[in-house]
């Protein structure tokens, strides 16, 4: 242990020596974490700060890990209590190392990564919408500008609309006189109305302004909706959901992306079991990957999404024409921070972060290229989610 003196207060485990009694020899690395002050425990014989059914146990376990209860003692001006710290211990096969973890701190650091990796998925999905945000703008503005045009013409209509409800109602009060000139004259000029501003043509136009008002918002309601969805802050929860349903929802967010560069072909096996997967994280994987294969297409290319159920998972390749990954870099892909996109064109997280959505979800991302052919993306998950 002399040799790793230096390396000791970096450790977040305690590490004792034992002699071949079990007196402790030497003890290093967090003892704070353990309630303990840097020698306090040398001297001590270890099977005094394990319960002793865990020393009998751990006595003979040697190599084998095991779950363990130390004794701190608690470090305070007049607090002189004991109490146990959950542990998970080793021992060398010759008794003379043993190396305890604490079991809470554990829990408090994966706590804590899990934060972290928390926010960088959180952080990839707003990076991911701020590179789509020019495109999104024109997709709104479009049907949004000739939604405002056809409002405009339809404001032109109210006038002789209104003008000819005007004679028509001089028609009724007309005939409740029952003067029959009158009448006739009524008729005579609600017809020279209806020609004078064209009303079988305002009404015919009136009818396609309206329906085509109501499919630019409804496509503006998609957008919104599906960048909301997408861009909220996931619960984690899972729940069953169609494969097929969570890739179209991924398209709808690349629509303005990929249409004027790729065309997308849907080859969907129908109907696909459900599966269950946290739809939001799941969206962002196929965001991700659908977005890499259109920025792998020089020119005009095709994107095929292809889903299928096989060896008790569904999957969906994501299959693109594109220049295909050199070989020398295909066992970096998935690496945090790895690109090879020019600055400020990528993140390097987008496949790095999939790949670990994947992961939590006890699937497999796998990755097929050839040069000057195109890179498929396989996503398999499980029909059913194991046990936790």
């Amino acid at each position: 242990m002399d040799r790793c003196d230096h390396l000791f207060p970096l450790l977040s485990d305690l590490v004792v020596r034992v002699d071949a009694a079990g007196v402790i020899l030497a003890a290093e690395g967090n003892l704070a974490s353990f309630g303990h002050l840097p020698g306090e425990l040398v001297g001590c014989e270890l099977r005094s700060y394990l319960r002793d059914d865990e020393w009998d146990a751990f006595h003979r376990s040697r190599t084998a890990p095991m779950q363990v209860s130390f004794r701190r003692r608690r470090m305070g001006v007049d607090a002189v209590a004991e109490d146990f710290v959950p542990a998970m211990a080793r021992s060398s096969a010759d008794g003379a190392i043993a190396v305890f973890s604490n079991v809470g701190r554990l829990s408090e650091l994966e706590s804590l990564v899990q934060r972290s990796k928390d926010q960088l998925f959180e952080q990839e999905k707003m990076a991911s919408i701020g590179q789509l945000a020019a495109g999104v703008a024109h997709e709104i503005n479009n049907p949004l500008g000739f939604v405002t045009s056809n409002v405009a013409i339809l404001a032109t209509y109210i006038t002789p609309i209104r003008d000819i409800l005007a004679a028509v109602q001089a028609l009724v009060d007309a005939s409740r006189g029952e003067v029959a000139g009158e009448v006739a004259g009524r008729a005579r000029e609600i017809a020279a109305l209806a020609e004078a501003h064209d009303i079988g043509f305002v009404i015919g136009d009136i009818e396609g302004l309206a329906r085509e008002s109501l499919e630019g918002l409804e496509r503006i309601k998609q957008i919104v909706m599906g960048l909301r969805l997408y861009a909220r802050r996931d619960s984690g929860e899972k729940s069953q959901a169609d494969l097929n349903a969570v890739v179209d929802a991924a398209l709808g967010i690349l629509h303005t992306k990929l249409r004027h560069q790729c065309q997308v072909v849907r080859a969907y096996a129908a109907p696909m079991p459900l599966v269950e997967m946290d739809v939001q994280r799941m969206t962002q994987v196929f965001v991700n990957l659908i977005a890499n294969g259109a920025e792998a297409i020089t020119g005009q290319g095709t994107i095929t999404l292809r889903t299928y159920e096989q060896d008790g998972l569904v999957w969906c390749d994501v299959q693109d024409d594109g220049s295909g990954v050199p070989a020398e870099i295909r066992g970096r892909i998935f690496e945090p921070l790895f690109t090879t996109k020019a600055p400020g064109k990528g993140t390097g997280l987008g496949l790095s972060i999939s790949a670990e959505i994947v992961r939590a979800h006890q699937g497999r991302l796998l990755l097929e290229s050839q040069l000057g052919v195109g890179t498929t993306f396989r996503v398999g998950l499980p029909l059913k989610q194991p046990a936790a």
